[in-house]
């Protein structure tokens, strides 16, 4: 599910393929709970320099990539809720890469709507689980 969320992303891209392609890698490794997403980082594991991946992130994606990281980490999150229904939600945003359960509830309210005990919850009564945001703009 998260790599057909990404490739969501990856359908307007048209020339930088090889910044699309080291991002598409970067998210199926799941590198995305390990680093810290910067267009520092980014430039030196791509191979390119570090103003081209500002104007791809700002042109391409619409947003800095430690907010794409996050969404990453949100859409992950929900996917790893859905497979495994009575994991603990701390260990869920552990996983996925944020540090404490504080954090990872805050981002997930930033950009869900409600914390991730409330989705998990409606989600399960109505035996499905949605996302209800995009990864780019």
């Amino acid at each position: 599910m998260l790599i057909y969320m990404i490739e969501e992303m990856f359908r307007c891209i048209h020339g930088d393929m090889c910044i699309a392609y080291f991002l598409r890698s970067w998210c199926e490794n799941g590198e995305y709970a390990h680093d810290s997403l910067t267009f520092e980082i980014l430039s030196l594991k791509a191979g390119i320099a570090i103003y081209k991946m500002e104007d791809y992130f700002c042109r391409k994606i619409g947003m800095k990539p430690n907010c794409w990281r996050n969404k990453i980490r949100i859409y992950k999150s929900v996917e790893l809720m859905h497979r495994f229904r009575t994991a603990a939600i701390a260990n869920i945003g552990l996983n996925v890469g944020f540090n404490d359960r504080r954090n990872f509830s805050k981002t997930f309210i930033s950009m869900i709507g409600m914390s991730p005990s409330e989705y998990r919850q409606k989600s399960l009564h109505k035996g499905r689980l949605g996302i209800y945001f995009t990864l780019s703009r």
